[in-house]
């Protein structure tokens, strides 16, 4: 019989490999969905968001991009983040799947987007 962090694991794909949020709201999740409205989405506009098993690298000091976690490079800074809980499948899909509803993500680039009167708007031009 699984646990509830292991069927949430196999509900959003993740691979137990650390802590993560799913295991630190496990209890809550049933109460969390019912948050969301049966149309509700969630767009996560956060650098490469979207895309699943997402690497993180930095540079050399000929701006290549570097990705092993021990390659000589100029700083070690995002590669940190390939260390532990890599969000496989990518974290839009991992809410996604948690929350039940649908969710976007980038796929390059990032922003803060705020939906405000059915429109989403860049969150400078409202703050």
């Amino acid at each position: 019989m699984r646990s509830t962090s292991q069927e949430l694991l196999l509900q959003t794909g993740l691979e137990d490999d650390g802590p993560h949020f799913l295991l630190l709201y496990r209890d809550y999740v049933v109460n969390l969905r019912s948050l969301f409205s049966k149309k509700a989405k969630i767009k996560i506009w956060g650098c490469n968001s979207g895309i699943g098993n997402w690497i993180y690298s930095d540079e050399d000091e000929r701006g290549n991009q570097v990705h092993d976690l021990d390659a000589p490079a100029s700083y070690y800074y995002w590669r940190a983040l390939n260390e532990q809980n890599r969000p496989t499948p990518s974290i839009a899909q991992a809410f996604a799947n948690y929350f039940q509803v649908s969710t976007y993500g980038a796929t390059s680039g990032s922003s803060i987007q705020v939906l405000h009167q059915g429109r989403w708007i860049a969150a400078p031009k409202v703050l």
